[in-house]
């Protein structure tokens, strides 16, 4: 997004569905609004914001909307909407939406929601949603979704879903689903999937 976009919208206000452009702090591309007529059915105000001085984009419902960092992205209605740190990327609905750390990925509804750490990883709908720590990775739906610790590591369908400790790994779909101690390894669908102890290991489903 650059001056030459900028300028190539500037005029196409009017009637209801078109874009409209309003200069924003940095002054080269603020905010664009589609205005629809509520008579036809569409979703009316979504937001699009583009700052080129800081690399940053928010598109979507309030998406981006509190203290947004240089470089961060927000793609979904209520992405990345309460203090998104510089570089983290949130791409879905509620995605990141509160106090999502620097460097941060959430791609999927409502991952990385709040309190996801910095560098951390969470895609999937609802991956790594409530309190992910610092460089810990959830792929898959419901993967680390509450209390996943730093450095830990859950790939599958609700692997390691609730409370997982630092540095534990948990592969395969509900592997150390509930309650997954510190450095516990669980291998296999719903391998260690209740109260696996610290440091323990369970391979196989």
């Amino acid at each position: 997004i650059d001056k030459k976009l900028d300028k190539s919208l500037v005029g196409l206000t009017g009637s209801s569905g078109d874009v409209l452009i309003e200069d924003g702090a940095g002054g080269i591309l603020g905010t664009s609004r589609f205005n629809v007529n509520p008579s036809n059915g569409d979703i009316t105000g979504t937001l699009i914001r583009a700052d080129t001085t800081d690399c940053k984009i928010a598109i979507g419902f309030e998406a981006g909307n509190t203290s947004q960092g240089d470089g961060a992205v927000a793609l979904g209605n209520v992405a990345g909407y309460n203090t998104q740190e510089d570089n983290a990327i949130a791409i879905g609905n509620q995605s990141g939406e509160e106090l999502q750390g620097a460097s941060a990925v959430a791609i999927g509804k409502l991952s990385g929601n709040e309190n996801q750490g910095s560098s951390a990883t969470a895609i999937g709908n609802e991956a790594g949603q409530s309190s992910q720590g610092n460089n810990s990775i959830a792929i898959g739906l419901r993967a680390g979704n509450l209390d996943q610790n730093g450095g830990a590591v859950a790939l599958g369908s609700g692997a390691g879903q609730n409370t997982q400790g630092d540095n534990a790994i948990a592969m395969g779909n509900q592997a150390g689903q509930n309650t997954q101690g510190a450095s516990a390894v669980s291998i296999g669908k719903q391998s260690g999937k209740e109260n696996q102890g610290s440091s323990a290991t369970a391979i196989g489903n």
